[in-house]
């Protein structure tokens, strides 16, 4: 197995992920995140070009094969393990972090926020724009 430092120095690995290809996602919080394809003996930065190293809040591999990665600036999509990213921002407040993105089966995407769940009806293409408060069930 990989040690720490394959990933760098001082760091946390917030969360690592399967791919449907056996691959592996790491999240770090100061350097990115990371793709190995040999069951972690070698990594490589697929972070989006735009994360900036932000603090990645959360991620999920959907069935059909999308990266989604939430952060503090809105959700990343990657349709190809990272090798290219698109950024779904559009209608979300900035600086606010954002957790738990998912993907159901007819392709409606959702992320939630502290106290909202956004969605998105056409995979993200046009942003996150509808706000749904969520109320509790107790």
């Amino acid at each position: 197995m990989a040690s720490c430092e394959s990933f760098g120095n001082n760091h946390l690995i917030t969360g690592i992920i399967a791919t449907h290809d056996n691959g592996l996602i790491a999240a770090t919080d100061k350097e990115g995140i990371f793709l190995s394809q040999d069951a972690g003996l070698t990594w490589k930065n697929i972070s989006p070009p735009t994360f900036n190293n932000q603090y990645p809040q959360d991620m999920n591999y959907t069935k059909s094969g999308k990266l989604l990665l939430a952060g503090p600036n809105g959700m990343f999509i990657s349709v190809d393990n990272g090798a290219s990213w698109k950024t779904s921002i559009s209608g979300l407040p900035q600086n606010t972090p954002y957790y738990r993105p998912v993907e159901l089966s007819n392709g409606d995407l959702y992320v939630a926020s502290l106290d909202s769940t956004y969605k998105s009806s056409d995979g993200g293409t046009t942003g996150l724009p509808k706000k749904m408060i969520l109320k509790a069930l107790f």
